[in-house]
């Protein structure tokens, strides 16, 4: 980073507290959710869950760059590099997918609130979580397997931090097989972001027009039939 030695302690200074603060923000959730037994329930374990990536997301990329800041180290081994690039990207996936099955949670207690503790029974909720990490994994593991299949030829990273792509820079890879292994990744991630969204847009359109007909049905006791304004009783 192209920062002055002023630019770098003030940094530091900022960042370090917010550091530490924020990781003892996540460690007293986590340890208030699991020392409290009433809080045992779906979404608190998925908040839980979430904390702990965040956690390990963080710790991954702060405590290293703030290090090549203060004492302009900026070396780092390829094992290091290339276990801080897995970390960051689980973290962003493992990041996508639980708010993801958090959604579903939220979904559940609001369209079915009688059938909640039945649709988010215990083993649900173990598969949900376990589904979420587990496919992550297999993602980053097809992902890396893609990107060290070809040698190293190169030693720097133009870049603060490790991550996939900038590891596939550093091989001897060309630019066409670069370019085709960052889109093809890209466009697994995407296609699995854009089901869910559509997935809820259609479920929200059939309630809308079931609520609808039923609203005209006979019986159905339409305001609009009856002559009363939308916000009259």
């Amino acid at each position: 980073m192209d920062l002055s030695r002023e630019g770098a302690y003030a940094t530091v200074i900022i960042v370090l507290p917010a550091y530490i603060f924020t990781v003892l923000c996540h460690l007293l959730l986590i340890g208030t959710i699991v020392s409290n037994r009433t809080l045992h329930e779906p979404m608190y374990i998925l908040l839980c869950n979430l904390s702990l990536n965040d956690l390990i997301g963080i710790s991954a990329l702060v405590p290293r760059t703030l290090f090549d800041l203060m004492f302009e180290y900026g070396l780092i081994t390829f094992p290091a590099c290339f276990l801080q690039a897995w970390i960051m990207h689980t973290y962003g996936g493992a990041t996508f997918l639980i708010l993801t099955v958090m959604a579903f949670d939220r979904y559940v207690a609001i369209c079915h609130p009688l059938r909640y503790h039945s649709i988010m029974s215990k083993t649900t909720l173990i598969c949900l979580i376990a589904s979420s990490w587990i496919t992550v994994y297999v993602l980053i593991v097809v992902l890396f397997a893609l990107t060290l299949q070809y040698p190293v030829c190169r030693r720097e990273i133009p870049f603060y931090y490790c991550s996939n792509v900038n590891i596939l820079k550093l091989t001897c890879a060309t630019d066409t097989t670069r370019k085709l292994v960052e889109s093809t990744f890209s466009k697994r991630v995407n296609n699995a972001q854009y089901v869910p969204e559509e997935q809820n847009r259609y479920v929200t359109r059939m309630k809308l027009n079931r609520t609808a007909y039923k609203g005209k049905a006979p019986g159905g006791n339409n305001r609009s039939d009856l002559g009363l304004p939308a916000g009259s009783k």
